[in-house]
């Protein structure tokens, strides 16, 4: 074999040899962007943070919350981590300590139904909770929930001007929040109960209000609307950030729901009647005649 045959040879085993080179580079290098897409992308952990500020005794709603991506080497073991835990198991705890908008979420910043403390944790700062005895009619037949909002009336006999006894209704507490009827404090039964109490939250005034009001007379809760009457501005009468409020001048006696029971003489018209003696004139009412 000459020399030009011999050189060819190499030439030919060099253009192999970097030929299979290549292939190799060119289907490792496949192969590992195969594997690499076949991987699934590791999903960023998301924690539940508040959606809006939260103050204390807010009841907590679905709405309050959203979930939030957050670094994994930042997670706090006490954070509520999406797949693990679920918004609805805080729907109707109240807040024992307030949180921020974006604020990460724990469990210790709220009291569930039933726990000690829960309606401590439900009052408004200044507010008090009293409990006040009812029965079937007067708590509406077990229609009233934790939460609603009550009017509170008394019935008791009065006397008037002319030493006569009569029947009275006034409204004596109006749009107090209902914390819990007997010891249930949520509004999770399948079917009205009989209450043989309920507790409200009322300012500490109107405490001392019912202290004297149950000695009075019989007492009557008149449930409330969840929608404000029209021209009020208002979007709910039973918002967290209404209070109670004394009602002392709506009252109604018997003879105007009675036909057959006379009027007193603070409901009978009075006329005025003028007197002229020389060059003075006087007026003077006359009780007993209708104008």
């Amino acid at each position: 074999m000459n020399a030009r045959g011999i050189i060819l040879i190499v030439v030919a085993l060099v253009i192999a040899g970097g030929t299979a080179m290549l292939a190799k580079n060119w289907l490792g290098n496949n192969a590992g962007n195969a594997t690499t897409q076949a991987q699934p992308e590791e999903k960023a952990k998301r924690v539940l943070v508040a959606a809006t500020n939260l103050t204390i005794g807010h009841i907590i709603t679905q709405d309050d919350f959203l979930w939030q991506s957050w670094p994994d080497d930042n997670i706090n073991a006490n954070y509520l981590v999406e797949g693990v835990q679920k918004v609805n198991d805080l729907v109707g705890h109240v807040v024992r300590h307030g949180l921020i908008a974006g604020e990460p979420v724990t469990a210790l910043r709220f009291v569930q139904p039933g726990d000690r403390g829960f309606v401590a944790a439900f009052l408004k700062p200044g507010l008090r909770a009293v409990t006040i005895p009812v029965n079937r009619a007067a708590g509406l037949g077990g229609l009233v929930f934790p939460g609603d909002r009550v009017d509170i009336i008394l019935t008791h006999e009065i006397v008037d001007e002319s030493n006569i006894t009569r029947q009275a209704s006034e409204t004596v507490i109006q749009n107090a929040r209902v914390l819990a009827v007997d010891m249930r404090t949520d509004d999770q039964g399948t079917k009205p109960e009989l209450g043989k109490s309920v507790t409200i939250e009322v300012t500490p005034k109107m405490v001392e209000q019912l202290g004297v009001v149950q000695r009075l007379g019989t007492i009557t809760l008149s449930l409330r609307s969840l929608s404000a009457p029209e021209g009020s501005g208002k979007t709910a009468v039973n918002h967290d950030d209404e209070f109670p409020t004394s009602s002392m001048g709506t009252y109604t006696i018997d003879a105007e729901v009675s036909k057959l029971i006379p009027e007193s003489d603070a409901q009978k018209g009075k006329a005025t009647v003028s007197v002229i003696r020389g060059g003075s004139v006087s007026t003077k009412e006359v009780k007993g005649i209708k104008k």
